[in-house]
């Protein structure tokens, strides 16, 4: 999170780099959902979960720059719309967590079980994930440390990234083991890891609905300041 609560301007300035992140995604998202199925992989399948979550997210992202961009011309919004990419944020927290429910419960029915997982399309699927979420990280690097709404879409990317690595993990162990069980171990380590980095962004989010002193400002420093004029 930045130093400030406003974080409307910097959102737009990044804007063409959420736009091309969600093209890329969006459609990548399309390709690994239709190899999940395919390869029976939970692993792939609960990475193609957190990319539908990207591309909403994404998605909001992209409206609430161009909401937070806006001037006030009824002068009742006297902080303007910046608060839009806040929500925006807020969003990519519910689905990140809904998408780590599902994973988590999804492979703990699993467990136990003797379901036949395809390892070819689970590496080859995982490594051009891998390629798209770097491009995407790329992207969205510059804006994340000014613009909590690019943060809330990089964090997602992160998970991705991490999610499309495990996928080649899974892959890879499928194919040299035999053991269709490792592909629901690393999905349930993404589960896992989407909710912990959900609970993290979470926190940030309701400090900033909270008007809670942002961080590296010191409030008592601020008060002698003001005391001092």
């Amino acid at each position: 999170m930045g130093a400030g609560h406003g974080h409307g301007h910097a959102g737009a300035r990044h804007r063409w780099r959420l736009a091309v992140s969600f093209v890329l995604i969006g459609s990548f998202f399309l390709v690994e959902l239709a190899y999940g199925l395919i390869s029976g992989s939970l692993a792939l399948m609960s990475d193609a979960g957190h990319m539908a979550a990207d591309v909403v997210t994404l998605g909001a992202a992209l409206v609430a720059t161009r909401i937070a961009g806006r001037p006030d011309t009824t002068g009742r919004r006297s902080y303007g719309s910046y608060r839009a990419e806040v929500f925006a944020s807020l969003l990519a927290v519910v689905l990140m967590l809904g998408v780590a429910l599902y994973v988590v419960t999804e492979a703990i029915g699993r467990i136990g079980g003797t379901a036949e997982v395809s390892s070819g399309p689970m590496l080859v699927v995982g490594a051009i994930g891998l390629v798209v979420n770097l491009i995407a990280l790329l992207l969205l690097r510059s804006g994340a440390s000014e613009s909590l709404n690019v943060k809330g879409a990089y964090l997602e990317v992160v998970a991705d990234t991490a999610g499309s690595a495990d996928a080649i993990v899974a892959g890879w162990l499928v194919s040299t083991t035999g053991q269709a069980f490792w592909d629901t171990v690393v999905a349930l380590a993404i589960g896992i890891f989407v909710a912990v980095r959900a609970i993290s962004l979470g926190r940030q989010v309701f400090a900033v609905l909270g008007q809670h002193v942002p961080e590296g400002v010191d409030a008592a420093a601020v008060a002698a300041d003001l005391a001092a004029i």
